[in-house]
């Protein structure tokens, strides 16, 4: 209600047909020193959720966003390659596959701070404002690919796959800063009194402008951080070939035994993502699809065909199918590795196996998709099918040997 409207109020709801009361005139508004009723209301204080600042469960989010960036990027070099990039109808969408790793940190900021801010779609839109502004503040990277010539040995990546200066972890905190103005800026629209559009044009806009400022001011930085640990996990892929097979072999191991004890999502699954942000092929992603999915894979399809019960068949069946095709559930397999001895080392054998072809050809991918997709991504594809079928084929023939035939006693006879 607007300051100062005149309400008139009778003295009664009904009043007698003969008396005429006189109209008598409230007027209302919102200033307590006008209206001194509204002094003894207490002050209003909006009460928030708690902001979600756990960068985790982000990651998880933004996860389809770096898979699918991942895909167009590599579509967009196989057009490139046909030679669809050069002109007509199909360039500018060659070039739009292209450029859809830069969208990433864009993506990381939105959703930072509609987590951070917890406002809704205003937390959505401050986000939005600082990944464009952190998008617009990008410069070409020092480390983009060429665009033309021969295909180099050591860098097997697409002409594309350079897109994007900003880092996500850039986004990330420009999202953070801009949904933590958001919270601000709302209690200081409360207390200042601003009408409704005043607050909101003052948390969405000034929030979101200065979270990307913030973004734009940390992008160089962050930037500088992701490539070197980036360089710092492609290390094993420049040593000796002597030892890029063991430093491959101790990692798929390690891959292992991280996922064993719990540890995937807090150590591996962000420096995944983390080799991923410019829409690379990632070395722990492929350890993570032949270490992981493939070994899985190999453990329930032994206990499938050596199931000693139905329900188990068919558990162990649809564990096979889903790590072999869809690239998940690489948890299946610990049971049967924990029962047995010769099951864990015949999983240890073939992530070894695995890790060391991966990292002597440097056969990189990416983890979450189908492991003939997985090996089409990859710039050595025949060498990640071979580590995939390692990985496969070692804990498959160790569990046949450890698991009864169905229906056979302990020395082979019918009980």
């Amino acid at each position: 209600m607007r300051s100062g409207f005149p309400t008139t109020l009778s003295p009664h709801p009904h009043p007698h047909p003969n008396h005429s009361p006189k109209p008598r005139t409230l007027t209302l508004t919102s200033n307590p020193h006008l209206n001194p009723h509204l002094r003894r209301l207490p002050a209003y204080r909006p009460t928030l959720r708690p902001a979600l600042l756990s960068p985790l469960p982000l990651l998880d989010a933004l996860l389809p966003a770096f898979v699918g960036s991942l895909l167009l990027l590599r579509a967009a070099d196989a057009a490139s390659a046909a030679g669809l990039g050069g002109g007509g109808l199909a360039a500018p969408l060659v070039r739009a596959c292209g450029g859809a790793a830069a969208a990433l940190p864009a993506a990381a900021a939105t959703l930072a701070a509609s987590r951070v801010a917890q406002l809704g779609e205003s937390g959505v839109l401050a986000g939005a404002v600082a990944g464009g502004l952190l998008h617009a503040s990008g410069a070409p990277p020092a480390h983009r690919l060429r665009t033309c010539g021969t295909r180099s040995a050591r860098t097997p990546h697409a002409p594309y796959l350079a897109a994007g200066a900003s880092s996500v972890p850039a986004g990330m905190l420009s999202g953070m800063a801009a949904g933590g103005c958001c919270r601000l800026a709302l209690r200081h629209s409360v207390a200042f009194g601003l009408a409704a559009t005043a607050a909101t044009l003052y948390t969405v806009a000034a929030s979101g402008a200065a979270g990307g400022l913030i973004g734009a001011a940390l992008a160089p930085a962050a930037s500088a951080a992701t490539e070197a640990v980036r360089g710092l996990l492609l290390a094993p892929t420049r040593l000796a070939p002597a030892a890029r097979l063991a430093c491959g072999a101790a990692m798929g191991v390690g891959v292992k035994q991280l996922s064993v004890h719990g540890r995937y999502h807090g150590v591996l699954f962000p420096l995944i993502l983390l080799e991923m942000e410019h829409g690379r092929p990632s070395l722990l992603g492929a350890l993570d699809a032949a270490c992981l999915c493939a070994v899985c894979g190999g453990v329930c399809a032994a206990v499938a065909l050596r199931a000693r019960v139905a329900d188990e068949r068919r558990a162990a069946a649809r564990a096979a199918r889903t790590n072999l095709l869809l690239g998940d559930m690489v948890e299946a397999c610990y049971p049967y590795m924990a029962e047995h001895a010769p099951v864990r080392v015949a999983a240890w054998v073939g992530a070894a196996l695995a890790g060391a072809i991966i990292v002597a050809t440097d056969a990189r991918s990416s983890a979450y998709l189908p492991l003939p997709l997985s090996a089409a991504v990859s710039p050595q594809p025949l060498c990640f099918g071979l580590a995939c079928a390692a990985g496969f084929a070692a804990p498959f023939a160790g569990t046949l040997c450890v698991r009864r035939p169905l229906g056979l006693g302990p020395r082979g006879a019918k009980p």
